[in-house]
């Protein structure tokens, strides 16, 4: 994953390949966005259990946009801290 990939005025969802996925709320995204993202994220989660056989995710993991866990910026190669500041 690259950080520019996630745009401001989005909400994402970073699959981790892993048991978890990310739903990062960029600052920009709209209430409408923020308010239905666990939905998506509900909706995420039973596709990739029916494609899977139920082997797949199962948490959700909601992140704003400046206030990223280590957890999810080591999946970045090269993760800026600084980014959105200089804008």
């Amino acid at each position: 994953f690259d950080q520019d990939d996630l745009n401001e005025d989005d909400v994402m969802v970073l699959d981790t390949g892993a048991d978890e996925i990310f739903i990062w709320l960029g600052k920009g995204a709209s209430q409408d966005e923020r308010k239905h993202s666990m939905s998506m994220s509900d909706e995420y989660i039973k596709s990739q259990h029916e494609r899977t056989g139920g082997n797949a995710v199962s948490v959700s993991i909601i992140v704003k946009q400046g206030e990223e866990p280590d957890s999810f910026k080591t999946l970045f190669p090269s993760w800026n801290d600084n980014m959105w500041n200089k804008k």
